[in-house]
């Protein structure tokens, strides 16, 4: 069973959820999600800022409720040595990849994925399955984390950062549940790209009082921020296609 920590329900979500779904039903799955992003784009783009990063937020859930996704970044193998034993969150998971290759490794957890989209989790559910692997899937929001305080040892987040409206809640979010000598791990590609403008229309994903760095964030989440490099990332979507892009990562500790 998936934990159900999300604010599915709400009337902007279950609209969202409609249209993709005649959208996909209309035109397919790689033509439904241009053509959802694009609608939601320009609806978005005569709306407040604050209220166009929500529908974005919204819109990028329902994409990868409908997206074929591969090449979920992993944390490289020369940094996992940073990683404490005891419980390890995972924000902003996808399907899960890089939790099930750190159980592979030999780390006890027990492992968390939380993700925004209810088919990343259930994808992750059927990996665990299928491996026999102690992780726990959860639809859920990074700024709003369904834990008690001071519960984990290790919280990360890889590429997600400027896809999420609430960006300094997610940082306090993550300093509130992680133990006293726990560490976090973010990874972004940079510059982020919180904001962009398509045909004319400005598409919003973080507001910009909200728009802070992964060092910032660290720091929020009262931890020291160190830089440990580039690395690269490869990814292939429906939408996209394949992409070779790089990942900055960073540790707090």
């Amino acid at each position: 069973m998936i934990r159900d920590e999300s604010r599915q329900g709400s009337d902007i979500s279950l609209w969202v959820d409609r249209l993709s779904q005649l959208y996909a039903k209309d035109y397919g799955r790689r033509t439904g999600i241009a053509r959802l992003i694009g609608a939601l784009s320009e609806i978005g783009g005569s709306l407040p800022e604050v209220d166009n990063a929500r529908l974005q937020q919204e819109a990028t859930r329902a994409r990868y409720d409908m997206e074929l996704y591969k090449g979920t970044f992993k944390l490289p193998k020369m940094l996992t040595p940073e990683i404490p034993e005891g419980p390890v969150l995972e924000t902003a998971c996808g399907p899960g990849d890089n939790l099930l290759g750190l159980s592979s490794m030999g780390f006890s957890g027990p492992f968390f994925g939380l993700d925004i989209s209810y088919p990343m989790a259930l994808k992750l559910k059927k990996k665990i399955e299928l491996l026999n692997k102690d992780i726990v899937p959860i639809q859920g929001n990074a700024s709003k984390l369904p834990f008690k305080s001071g519960v984990f040892n290790s919280v990360m987040q890889f590429n997600a950062f400027d896809r999420i409206p609430e960006l300094k809640e997610m940082a306090k979010e993550t300093g509130r549940v992680l133990a006293g000598e726990g560490v976090v791990f973010y990874g972004s590609c940079e510059p982020p790209q919180y904001e962009y403008e398509r045909d004319g229309t400005r598409i919003v994903y973080v507001p910009t009082e909200q728009r802070i760095g992964p060092e910032e964030a660290i720091q929020i989440a009262s931890k020291d921020a160190s830089c440990c490099g580039d690395f690269p990332w490869e990814i292939k979507t429906l939408l996209d296609g394949r992409e070779s892009l790089t990942t900055k990562v960073y540790l707090g500790k």
